[in-house]
């Protein structure tokens, strides 16, 4: 049942694109280990490069790039977990006249979904030997927000109104996953626990969550509420509102991660005629990059001491893909490459 839901929209335009199921595992050139990452670690880092022609799904581990597609058709990689030894990538990957939600586990791709449009996954997490993915698929007014459970769909919301699961977080048999739904005049940020779904704000104005965490049976919530005329980057805790941005300039909360009593938050904020990579650590932000060239944040993990954040930083010609280790960056591709870093992990 979903509270959030008022009345119909139009239809969202798809586009477009043509694709191949493939497995590749080619290393990319131009890569090399993360300097200072310690023998014990292992830094995962799921993203895309553009390979000339088209956008290649890549998997980094310790900053060297394994392929997960051959580069014939577009596709990209947007989540990443370990469990024991395996590995497993979400991503999307587009065919013919639609983009298809994917799997990996281990390097070898599996179809999410049979749906003949198209279909996204965004987020992935795995819970006592079950793999749950999130995302959307097509439906008769935009998308359908819907999680898959060892590859079983289950609908959020029943197509009458644009929706997406951005992320999710599995806590004992209790599901997680956040996101938005329109309510026919905007998004509204929207938290599902096993199914039911709660709006994060009044519905006023337009919001949309994007990162979940579990800790202490608190739950905690990132993105963005809008003022009316700017964006501002929020976390709710238990939902409650916090912001973490003024309004001066539109900025979002992208992902976060609580470790004991610190909380991590990874954005972007505009500030001028930039955006700035942002890391927020109990509320205080910190830039990582100079505002140069326009950056965005899209995850963040803290292992040990140490603090990992994925993002990107775009120059005018050249977006390139970023990793910061306690601020400092750390280069995934070549400068000439158009590549970006959407998710971390990290094992011991």
């Amino acid at each position: 049942m979903n509270r959030c839901l008022k009345r119909n929209i139009r239809p969202v335009l798809v586009l477009c694109f043509i694709f191949t199921i493939t497995a590749c595992r080619k290393k990319e050139p131009g890569t090399s280990p993360i300097p200072g990452n310690t023998p014990s670690s292992n830094v995962y880092v799921a993203g895309y490069a553009y390979n000339g022609s088209k956008d290649i799904a890549v998997l980094w581990k310790n900053g060297v790039a394994t392929n997960l597609t051959n580069g014939s058709t577009d596709a990209y990689a947007t989540g990443v977990f370990v469990s024991g030894n395996d590995v497993y990538v979400t991503g999307n990957e587009y065919t013919g006249a639609r983009q298809t939600a994917r799997l990996w586990k281990n390097g070898t791709v599996s179809n999410l979904t049979d749906a003949t449009g198209n279909t996204g996954a965004h987020a992935v997490f795995v819970n006592g030997g079950d793999v749950y993915v999130c995302g959307y698929e097509t439906g008769n007014n935009g998308y359908i927000a819907q999680y898959w459970k060892n590859g079983s769909a289950v609908h959020l919301t029943n197509g009458a109104f644009d929706a997406e699961a951005k992320d999710l977080f599995v806590s004992g048999n209790d599901v997680y996953i956040v996101g938005y739904v329109h309510n026919g005049s905007h998004p509204v940020a929207t938290l599902w626990k096993n199914g039911v779904a709660t709006c994060l704000t009044d519905g006023t104005k337009e919001s949309a969550a994007s990162g979940i965490f579990i800790s202490n049976q608190m739950v905690y919530v990132t993105g963005y509420e809008h003022n009316g005329t700017k964006q501002i980057a929020t976390l709710w805790k238990n939902g409650v509102p916090a912001h973490l941005t003024d309004g001066t300039f539109n900025a979002e909360a992208n992902a976060l991660f609580v470790k004991g009593a610190d909380v991590y938050i990874a954005g972007q904020e505009q500030t001028g005629a930039k955006r700035v990579a942002r890391m927020w650590k109990n509320g205080v932000p910190s830039s990582l990059t100079d505002g140069v060239a326009n950056a965005g944040a899209s995850a963040v993990v803290a292992n040990g001491a140490d603090v990992y954040v994925t993002g990107y930083e775009y120059n005018g010609m050249v977006k390139t893909a970023r990793f910061w280790k306690n601020g400092k960056a750390v280069k995934l591709t070549s400068q000439d490459q158009w590549a970006a870093a959407n998710r971390v992990f990290i094992t011991n």
